[in-house]
C-alpha cells in the first residue's frame, strides 16, 4: 500500500505505507486510526493491523480456518468511517 500526495503525484514522491507481501492483499480499511488489512494465505484469511505510519501492530487471531468478509461505510452523520467484519467458518 502506498501514499500518493495528490498535489505532487510523481512516482518518485510515492511513499510505501504497508510493505508488499507474498500473500494476496484482499482488502484495506481504516478503523480507529489504524490500517486493517486482510490477506489470503493458503486459502485462509489473515487480518493484520498497522499504524498509519505503516508500522506493524499485531495479527488478529481468528477462531479457525475460514474467511473474513468486511466492508467500510462512510456515514454522512458521522465524521469518520466505520467498518464491520464477519467470520465464515469453512466446513
Amino acid at each position: 500500500m502506498i501514499a500518493i500526495d495528490i498535489k505532487n503525484p510523481r512516482r518518485e514522491n510515492w511513499r510505501e505505507i504497508v510493505p508488499q507481501s507474498s500473500d494476496r492483499l484482499v482488502s484495506v480499511n481504516m478503523v480507529n486510526n489504524q490500517i486493517v488489512t486482510e490477506y489470503l494465505k493458503d486459502a485462509q484469511s489473515q487480518v493484520k493491523i498497522y499504524g498509519t505510519d505503516g508500522k506493524f501492530v499485531r495479527d488478529v487471531q481468528l477462531p479457525g480456518i475460514g474467511s473474513v468478509g468486511s466492508r467500510a461505510v462512510a456515514r454522512k452523520s458521522a465524521p469518520r468511517r466505520t467498518a464491520s467484519a464477519a467470520w465464515r467458518r469453512s466446513s
